[in-house]
């Protein structure tokens, strides 16, 4: 079987949650389209604005980078208009109608993904988006899903669960990460962010 040449591959990205989010998404679609692999970035237009000036850069020194938009249904998902990333989102209720818009995008999405030249070949989509596995299936494409939480952060996550005397420490009192090679405190206020 011959393997695919690079400069024949066509990624979609999908960038819908927040900044820790959309950042190391973006920056992914710049190195792609570095190697020669085209890559359209598909968000929604307050994350697209952000990122509007970078990708133009990219675009105008002739890499195969293109940047589209949905439309967030921000109010049918019983959000004001322009809430369409995390970081503008402040209480759990919010949160929850923030993913009730996050699922209301598959339809469109999908009418968007039939429309694209060449055919994609591959789909990045951020880990928190429920529905990315039934498109890929749909369009019989592979997906990579992107985590953008980092491995120490992970390795600390696991230790906490693991090592239970963290739980008679007080949320001001000062707890040393365990199973770190170094000395790393923080305290259970901190850990919670």
């Amino acid at each position: 079987m011959a393997l695919l040449d690079h400069h024949q591959l066509h990624f979609i990205l999908v960038p819908f949650m927040a900044p820790g989010h959309f950042i190391p998404m973006i920056d992914l679609a710049k190195l792609l389209a570095q190697q020669g692999v085209t890559v359209t970035v598909v968000t929604t237009p307050v994350i697209a604005s952000r990122f509007r000036p970078i990708i133009d850069r990219v675009i105008e020194s002739g890499l195969p980078l293109r940047l589209l938009s949905l439309r967030f249904p921000s109010v049918e998902a019983g959000l004001l208009e322009g809430y369409e990333t995390l970081d503008a989102i402040h209480s759990l209720d919010l949160t929850m109608k923030f993913f009730k818009g996050i699922d209301m995008l598959q339809q469109p999405f999908e009418q968007l993904f039939e429309t694209l030249e060449p055919c994609p070949s591959c789909l990045i989509a951020d880990k928190y988006i429920a529905w990315i596995g039934d498109t890929v299936r749909k369009f019989g494409i592979p997906r990579i899903l992107f985590d953008g939480m980092n491995c120490l952060t992970l390795l600390c996550a696991h230790n906490l669960e693991n090592f239970k005397d963290n739980e008679n420490v007080s949320e001001s009192e000062p707890l040393e990460l365990p199973g770190l090679p170094d000395r790393i405190e923080l305290t259970k206020a901190q850990l919670a962010m």
